[in-house]
């Protein structure tokens, strides 16, 4: 049934033209924004053109059946635990981020395998007219993404602290004070979910790399160096960037003040550094708080040329050398401030993933249940289960060691959203479609050719086995992953888009990389020599 649907907000009428769906037993609206402050006149013959609208993606939920359709791949080394943070806000239900903007991930699919790999699948093209919605609000208000940034930022106000309270309900838990430890962790998961409703939008741009181009800079692209184009890409500031410097500038008091490593005064900034940035090297894998001992190492390494200082500058020489106009850099900046919103978001997940690593391992030594069973647990459905002990849980849980579980959408043609038995046989039948082979054709994140050994890097714990010259190849790289990326030859990931990590690390350190290869560490064996050719885009086998 389609119907008129009205909201006021501070005495303003507020109009959603809404279609309701059953949905396996429950009912799920799909709505357009009409306006506000609307006319009888105005209202109907938006109703109109709305009604096409909803009907249309009504479509969206029809039935997605694994095996018969090409899905767009996202990987890493993750765990169920924490990667089930993302596929949470992904798989609830469609995230409203205001005046009727819905954001739905067709056929999203989720792989925790049992060697601790996350693989995140959905239907990537299918999000393309979600994504020319989203271009079409920044193209009309130029702060769209300095107000999904602030949204972010107030969703996480607190967020550490009350990280270190769910730690405490850990350490505390007993059955007398299970329910305290419950209320605490659907805190932290509720809290969690604020952050990515308005961030989530990020990841369906990394497959529309020609489209956002377009956007931002309307054909003058084609008038403008490769070189220039990746440079303009850049973000103009990062977390990272500042961790750098923040770091940068302590060496710099070290040596003016002619400190040695014992002296309290420098022991002080590293502490402080330290509680500022003790989350740094965490993925959705290894989580460890950094302590001021951690950082001291880095003292001895050679300074980083700080690049970034001159970044702004070097924007604004290009701007004027390529005549762009107002309109083009507000788009620009839109996406260079995406990419940082993608940072932040970043560093906020690396401590999320500390915090629930470190609860989930302290109650299963509590319950005196095998810690790396928790590895496994779904985190928005089965924390219930885990802290009552659960015998099926506990079963399922051991039984996911072995084979894994899958995590599916609601628009999945399964009989269950959670999948433990058939868990490798799914694989199959989902990779099915993504096959290697001597060449691969992907996106060039940074320009430049090289020839190499192929190093297959998947965990942390893969990276003594990267030696310097060898070729990177990775699902996506993070922040631990920059020392080999500087050492690497080049860069090769599975997935990945224009704000991508890899791709703007890879342009920091002039490193060739080619991004979205979909199946490169599949295609290519540990040791093979390949070429990697960013200039036109393709991994090449040479023995």
């Amino acid at each position: 049934m389609v119907y008129t649907e009205i909201q006021v907000k501070k005495g303003i009428k507020y109009y959603y033209r809404t279609l309701t769906l059953r949905d396996n037993g429950k009912f799920r609206k799909i709505r357009k924004y009409l306006g506000k402050g609307l006319s009888k006149k105005e209202l109907v013959e938006k109703e109109k053109v709305a009604d096409k609208i909803v009907k249309t993606e009504s479509k969206k939920y029809k039935k997605v059946k694994i095996g018969e359709v090409k899905l767009y791949k996202q990987s890493g080394a993750g765990l169920a635990l924490t990667i089930g943070l993302p596929v949470y806000a992904i798989q609830r239900k469609p995230i409203d981020m205001g005046d009727g903007l819905e954001i739905f991930y067709k056929g999203d699919l989720m792989y925790s395998t049992p060697d601790l790999q996350f693989l995140h699948y959905f239907l990537a093209d299918d999000m393309l007219e979600t994504a020319k919605e989203i271009f079409s609000r920044m193209e009309k208000d130029p702060d769209w993404m300095k107000k999904r940034i602030n949204e972010f930022r107030q969703a996480v106000k607190g967020f550490e602290q009350l990280g270190e309270k769910l730690i405490k309900a850990g350490e505390t838990f007993s059955e007398k004070n299970k329910q305290k430890a419950i209320e605490v962790y659907e805190e932290f998961l509720q809290r969690d979910y604020e952050y990515w409703r308005p961030s989530i939008f990020i990841d369906l741009f990394d497959k529309f790399e020609d489209e956002i181009i377009e956007f931002i800079f309307k054909g003058k692209e084609k008038i403008i160096s490769k070189e220039s184009l990746q440079f303009l890409l850049l973000p103009n500031r990062s977390v990272f960037w500042q961790e750098k410097e923040d770091f940068r500038n302590i060496k710099e008091y070290m040596q003016k003040n002619n400190l040695k490593k014992t002296s309290r005064p420098l022991w002080e900034k590293l502490k402080n550094h330290a509680n500022k940035y003790w989350w740094v090297n965490n993925d959705y894998q290894s989580v460890k708080k950094l302590t001021a001992s951690k950082f001291l190492p880095r003292l001895d390494e050679r300074s980083e040329n700080p690049f970034w200082k001159n970044i702004s500058k070097q924007k604004k020489d290009l701007i004027v050398k390529y005549s762009l106009d107002k309109k083009t850099v507000e788009r620009l900046k839109q996406f260079n401030e995406m990419t940082y919103l993608r940072d932040i978001r970043k560093q906020y997940t690396q401590i999320a993933n500390y915090y629930i690593i470190t609860f989930f391992q302290k109650i299963a030594r509590k319950l005196s249940v095998p810690v790396e069973w928790a590895n496994f647990i779904i985190p928005f459905k089965e924390y219930g289960g885990f802290l009552n002990k659960d015998k099926k849980l506990l079963k399922d849980l051991e039984l996911r060691t072995r084979k894994g579980v899958w995590m599916f959408g609601v628009d999945i043609d399964w009989k269950t959203n959670v999948e433990t038995a058939k868990a490798p046989e799914l694989f199959e039948l989902v990779e099915g479609h993504l096959k290697g082979g001597n060449i691969l054709y992907g996106n060039s994140a940074s320009l430049g050719k090289a020839r190499g050994k192929a190093k297959i890097i998947l965990r942390q714990s893969d990276f003594d086995k990267f030696k310097e010259g060898d070729i990177l190849i990775t699902g996506m790289t993070r922040p631990e992953f920059v020392p080999l990326m500087k050492i690497a030859s080049a860069i090769v990931t599975d997935e990945g888009g224009i704000t991508c990590h890899a791709a703007i690390i890879s342009r920091e350190l002039n490193k060739p990389c080619v991004i979205a290869t979909q199946t490169a560490t599949k295609a290519f064996k540990e040791g093979d020599l390949i070429e990697v050719n960013a200039n036109h885009g393709y991994v090449k086998l040479i023995e």
